[in-house]
């Protein structure tokens, strides 16, 4: 139980902190207001185009692939990633043994008005 809980914390938890700041912006809109939000440049931003997420994401066009992590994986970008140095540093050989006991899969695709 207490797997799935940590799995539902980790998939909610950066839809939260994503949708916050939207509400945040308020009437008016301002980057991130939502649908029809331009509004006008600020601080040299100009809102290029907004996204409601308002409907589901159609993602059963596209099939989960292992992703092995390390340098061939092109998530592998930076400190931060999965197995990263940040990580190794605050978790140490105890990350790095939990880290190699999970396969990890991810799904890759474009949404939106552009993303087909």
């Amino acid at each position: 139980m207490r797997k799935i809980a940590g799995g539902v914390a980790a998939l909610a938890l950066p839809l939260v902190l994503t949708t916050a700041p939207a509400s945040a912006a308020g009437p008016g809109g301002g980057p991130g207001g939502g649908p029809g939000a331009a509004g006008p440049a600020r601080d040299g931003w100009r809102l290029a185009a907004a996204e409601s997420f308002d409907r589901r994401l159609d993602d059963g066009r596209v099939a989960w692939r292992p992703d092995g992590d390390g340098p061939g994986s092109p998530y592998d970008v930076d400190m931060y990633d999965n197995d990263g140095a940040y990580f190794d540093a605050v978790g140490g050989p105890a990350f790095r043994r939990q880290l190699a006991s999970v396969k990890t899969y991810r799904k890759s695709f474009a949404f939106g008005p552009r993303g087909g």
